[in-house]
């Protein structure tokens, strides 16, 4: 199984053909992100140290790399969840309740400190393609309405800052053109505000360092989404690269009613050494072998000829 887990330490590990994604449980609180990259021997070398402050001026909770920070407290940074409740708070304190497994896919069962909103991470490996993909489920069990004004699918923390990002943009008839730029302090945004993902950006990122077709370090991941998105990158003060992904908060706001659930759209991500190629070969396997219906993974499709601009479908 693609799952091990460290029981007395509550650390667990996802674990693919060549990967390793490992984060713990802190103070029954914090989901502290451990490691994601080249595949580690075992888990039980992995030890939680306590984030601590670097001075005065950062929290030391604004400075943890955390799987899923919701909004309160001291954190100034982009947080992955953002509620209101029915009298007025805003904070959501997380509370580790247990884990499960379903359908071969971890479960981190967290809920509010103070009210009945339930929060389960989602997170499944393809083990074959070094492949993650994870997701998010939100329950109201209060008895009125929970207001979600910001839902992200994940957040990713990456150590170190000398990253490339690539990309495309562009607009009718000039689409995908890309572009590729080193990522220095702050943040870079990639998202769509038009109802569709568009053609300005797409809902992905590609984070290198130095690497070429066939060699060197990409992480990468797509969020299975067409309507409004947002990806946000940020390059830390403190040496590190947090990415949130998920629904575009421009314009967003669901009521969650009593006993209602909202499930986030998917993320499906990876990390390789071995260059772009890898990474394009990972994701055409991962659609041929697990999206595409059966029936038609092996078989050669009918060309479609587009006779629109072609021919202003003067055509017989």
């Amino acid at each position: 199984m693609a799952i091990n887990i460290n029981k007395n330490k509550k650390i667990f590990a996802l674990e693919g053909k060549n990967t390793s994604y490992v984060f713990g449980i802190e103070d029954n609180q914090y989901i502290h992100h451990l490691h994601w990259g080249k595949k580690v021997s075992t888990v039980e070398d992995f030890e939680l140290v306590p984030v601590d402050r670097i001075d005065s001026q950062d929290a030391a909770v604004d400075i943890m790399p955390e799987e899923y920070p919701p909004f309160g407290g001291l954190r100034y940074k982009s947080t992955a969840i953002k509620a209101s409740f029915a009298d007025g708070t805003r904070d959501i304190v997380f509370k580790y309740i247990n884990y499960s497994i379903k359908d071969n896919a971890l479960v981190i069962h967290l809920k509010d400190q103070h009210y009945n909103l339930f929060v389960n991470l989602y997170y499944k490996m393809f083990e074959d393609l070094n492949l993650l993909q994870r997701w998010v489920e939100v329950e109201n069990k209060e008895t009125e309405d929970v207001v979600l004004e910001n839902i992200n699918s994940v957040s990713f923390n990456l150590n170190g800052t000398y990253f490339f990002s690539t990309q495309v943009s562009g607009h009718w008839s000039a689409e995908q053109q890309i572009f590729r730029e080193r990522l220095y302090p702050g943040k870079k945004i990639f998202e769509s505000r038009k109802g569709i993902t568009g053609n300005n950006h797409s809902p992905y990122f590609i984070l290198d360092k130095n690497a070429n077709e066939d060699n060197g370090e990409v992480y990468f991941g797509v969020l299975a989404y067409s309507g409004n998105y947002n990806i946000t990158i940020e390059t830390t003060q403190f040496h590190s690269i947090r990415i949130l992904m998920g629904i575009n908060s421009f314009d967003f706001l669901y009521r969650l009613k009593p006993n209602q659930s909202f499930t986030t759209p998917s993320v499906y991500a990876g990390y390789t050494s071995n260059g772009f190629s890898d990474m394009s070969n990972t994701m055409n396997d991962f659609c041929r072998n697990y999206l595409m219906p059966k029936e038609k993974r092996n078989t050669i499709h009918p060309v479609l000829y587009n006779s629109w601009e072609a021919t202003k479908f003067d055509i017989s």
